[in-house]
């Protein structure tokens, strides 16, 4: 993770809020129309950070669990006298164990990873841009894509060949387009 400007934490917080608040509406449907077992992360397992990027941060084994994170940042055209368009990519990583999925075979857990990766992508692109507009101190979106998903990796790098370990983690990378303030 690089060293973060208050804008990128402030909408690192904004996904968790978002996610808190709207991912059980986006689950429920999912997990219905698969008949798979879906939870929705508790308050306590969600947490700013990577986990590529130091210690897992203890959130991660509550599961199911998402730790939201941010990528660098590319800045584009001044629009106004200090500020700029960025481009940001968060990426949010849901950590699941086969208890999350009530389930040890691999075709169930890659199909769980991939409805919970829907369900986070769906999530933001609806949510997120209005719940920035209106949070206590409103975070200025432009707009909201998810580019990129990674499905069910085993957490314990040393298992991916066997797609064994405990727990497993499915990244869904969301470019997000703001308008920041740069002042020298």
């Amino acid at each position: 993770m690089t060293v973060a400007s208050v804008n990128q934490v402030a909408t690192a917080r904004q996904l968790v809020a978002t996610l808190q608040d709207h991912l059980e509406d986006f689950l429920s449907p999912l997990e219905s129309a698969h008949g798979l077992t879906l939870a929705t992360p508790a308050a306590s397992s969600y947490a700013v950070g990577r986990l590529v990027d130091g210690p897992i941060p203890p959130e991660a084994y509550r599961t199911p669990a998402i730790i939201v994170g941010w990528e660098q940042t590319d800045f584009g055209l001044q629009v106004m006298a200090g500020d700029y368009l960025t481009v940001t990519r968060y990426v949010c990583s849901i950590i699941t164990s086969e208890a999350d999925v009530a389930s040890d075979d691999l075709a169930v857990i890659l199909e769980s990873a991939q409805d919970y990766a829907t369900a986070v992508g769906q999530c933001l692109g609806t949510h997120l841009e209005a719940d920035a507009r209106t949070a206590a101190t409103p975070i200025p979106l432009h707009s909201v894509y998810v580019v990129e998903e990674a499905i069910s990796i085993p957490l314990a790098y040393d298992d991916i060949e066997a797609q064994t370990s405990a727990l497993r983690v499915t990244d869904v990378v969301v470019e997000i387009k703001q308008y920041q303030s740069i002042r020298g």
